[in-house]
């Protein structure tokens, strides 16, 4: 009977053995099948994190790049419109000069064909500068010899604003040129504009008026840029 029972006995231990290791081996295998979930996860929670990083960085890169794009599209606005009233001031400028002439004629101070006084330098001399004098008057300076010229530089008065040749404002990448060819009728068939002067060329050629182009220039983003304009002045009391 002893035998038997302690058959038995080792028998019952041998199964809570048996059902220990199971039940060990359940409880780790559980454990790592967590802990791949959890890494799993991990790597999923991970890639989503590069992927949303990735699509923010693409906007926050694109945006920034606009930004970029809008800013030097209006300053090169900003400069063509500053270029294009420096032209018209120009124009603006020879406008004044014949109509001061005119004045003049009227009051007796100069002869009729002295409409185009300072429209032009020595003889065949037409391409000149604007010059704003100390008394607020502009008038024709004709030592350069084209927009590029050194003395076409203009500056900038922050206090009043106004861009001239004065080198003791703000030194900006702007140039004004201005040239103004004589206007020919030939006395036949047409008006020719004419690069030197009208006088010489036949007996019936008589100067009519002045053709007036404004040449400006400046630099924008280190690219050379250009804008003309061109206006035609008529001594139309002849």
């Amino acid at each position: 009977m002893k035998k038997t029972h302690g058959h038995c006995e080792e028998s019952a231990n041998g199964g809570r053995r048996s059902n220990l290791t199971r039940s060990v081996i359940l409880r780790r295998s559980r454990r790592i099948s967590s802990l791949a979930r959890d890494d799993m996860t991990n790597g999923f929670t991970l890639l989503e994190t590069i992927i949303a990083l990735a699509v923010v960085l693409v906007g926050v890169v694109g945006s920034l790049t606009l930004a970029a794009q809008s800013v030097r599209g209006g300053r090169a606005s900003t400069n063509e419109i500053i270029a294009q009233n420096l032209a018209r001031e120009g124009i603006e400028v020879a406008y004044a000069i014949r109509d001061s002439n005119w004045m003049a004629i009227e009051s007796g101070a100069k002869p009729a064909d002295q409409w185009d006084d300072g429209l032009y330098g020595a003889p065949s001399d037409y391409t000149s500068r604007a010059v704003l004098n100390a008394s607020g008057n502009w008038s024709l300076d004709y030592t350069v010899n084209n927009a590029c010229d050194n003395g076409c530089e203009l500056y900038l008065n922050e206090t009043t604003g106004v861009y001239s040749h004065d080198s003791t404002g703000t030194p900006t990448s702007f140039r004004r040129g201005v040239a103004t060819h004589p206007i020919c009728d030939n006395g036949g068939d047409g008006v020719i504009i004419a690069l030197n002067t009208c006088e010489g060329k036949n007996a019936r050629w008589k100067k009519i008026g002045v053709r007036v182009l404004v040449t400006v220039t400046w630099e924008d983003q280190g690219t050379g840029q250009m804008l003309q304009l061109e206006d035609r002045l008529y001594d139309w009391r002849q």
